[in-house]
């Protein structure tokens, strides 16, 4: 059985808060957040909210580590469940459009 990343939504992790690291988007997951908007000390203090929008924009979890990741396999499917917090919504518009 995989685990849904946070930041990505594929069933990419093999334990839960176990600090596996997500191939998908490169998110170390590091505590259970049960859909909160909270800070991780694994992953440079980033908000799951940025870390979400990042992989929205570019495929990482921070861009700078989009040289780590990797396409999602074919055996590895995006949880139907997941869906990104609303923050993470928010600032993806918000981005897109202020570059438009």
């Amino acid at each position: 059985m995989k685990y849904t990343c946070f930041i990505c939504g594929y069933k990419t992790l093999e334990s839960r808060c176990d600090w596996d690291i997500c191939q998908i988007c490169f998110w170390e997951d590091d505590v259970f957040y049960e859909n909160k908007d909270d800070n991780s000390p694994a992953n440079g203090g980033l908000l799951i909210s940025k870390a979400q929008t990042n992989y929205m924009l570019f495929r990482a979890c921070c861009e700078e580590d989009r040289e780590n990741v990797r396409a999602p396999l074919p055996n590895e499917e995006k949880d139907p469940k997941w869906i990104p917090l609303p923050e993470a919504t928010l600032l993806y518009e918000q981005i897109k459009a202020s570059s438009e």
